[in-house]
């Protein structure tokens, strides 16, 4: 499945959850909140498809999709965002005095 398509799979995932999300302009990261109980994932428009999806893939991850039928391949692709999430290195900073 191409990922244009999963990518729009994963949003219609989403708003079956009730959860929003909005693609916004802007210098920002994608990321996950919850604002006045409103559950909302904000996706940078300017960002490749790749990043929009992996992002979206993980904010997806938060919340208990396995209520919710998702094909194969989709829930796939979410599972391999998160795993790929967790190998990556968080950002550290080296002080020398």
């Amino acid at each position: 499945m191409k990922l244009n398509l999963i990518l729009e799979e994963m949003m219609q995932i989403a708003q079956n959850m009730g959860v929003t999300v909005r693609k916004e302009n802007g210098k920002f990261r994608s990321a996950s909140c919850e604002i006045k109980s409103e559950r909302l994932i904000v996706l940078n428009k300017s960002t490749p498809l790749e990043t929009m999806s992996s992002a979206l893939a993980v904010g997806l991850a938060q919340y208990p999709i396995d209520d919710f039928y998702i094909k194969p391949v989709v829930r796939d692709y979410i599972e391999e965002q998160v795993i790929s999430k967790k190998r990556e290195p968080e950002f550290e900073l080296e002080v020398e005095y």
